[in-house]
C-alpha cells in the first residue's frame, strides 16, 4: 500500500489499517509489515481512532477463542499436556488439582547440606581489633603455606 504524504493527511485511511489487522489476524508487527510502516504507527493509529482499536481487540478475540478450542480439542483426545495447561492457567476452574513440585535428595532421601565458614576471623570489638586479627590470621597463612613449600 501506498503511503500518503502531505503535512494533515494520516499516512493510511482507517480502512487500510483496519484491513492490514484482519490480514495479519490481529498482530500489530504484521499489520506494519503489510503497510510497511513502524508498528508503532498501528498502535498510535490504535490510540487515536476507535475502528482501528475495535479491530485489535476483535482480532484478539478470534484468534482467543482458535487457541481455546485447541485447548479444548486437545483435551477431549486426552492430550494431558493440554490438560495440565488448562487447569494450571484457568482461574475460573474450580479444582482440587495444583502443580506442586517437590524436591529431594539421592534415591528420594532429605537434602544433604553442609554450611562450612571460611576466612571468618572472630568477632571484634572494633575496627582496630579486626585488623589486628586479619594481620595475624594472614601471618598464619604464611606459615602453613611455608611449611608446606619445605
Amino acid at each position: 500500500m501506498k503511503k500518503r504524504r502531505g503535512t494533515n493527511t494520516e499516512q493510511f485511511t482507517i480502512e487500510e489499517m483496519v484491513d492490514a489487522i484482519m490480514s495479519a489476524n490481529g498482530s500489530r508487527i504484521d499489520a506494519a509489515d503489510v503497510l510497511g510502516c513502524d508498528p508503532m504507527t498501528v498502535w498510535r493509529y490504535a490510540k487515536k481512532y476507535p475502528q482501528v482499536e475495535e479491530a485489535l481487540e476483535n482480532a484478539d478475540k478470534v484468534v482467543g477463542q482458535i487457541a481455546r478450542n485447541a485447548i479444548i480439542d486437545g483435551i477431549m483426545s486426552g492430550d494431558a499436556g493440554c490438560a495440565k495447561w488448562f487447569l494450571t492457567h484457568n482461574k475460573t476452574v474450580r479444582s482440587d488439582w495444583s502443580e506442586r513440585t517437590e524436591i529431594t535428595g539421592a534415591n528420594g532421601g532429605a537434602i544433604q547440606t553442609e554450611t562450612r565458614v571460611i576466612d571468618t576471623p572472630p568477632a571484634a570489638n572494633s575496627i582496630e581489633e579486626w585488623l589486628e586479627i586479619k594481620q595475624k590470621v594472614q601471618a598464619a597463612r604464611t606459615e602453613v603455606a611455608e611449611a608446606l613449600e619445605d
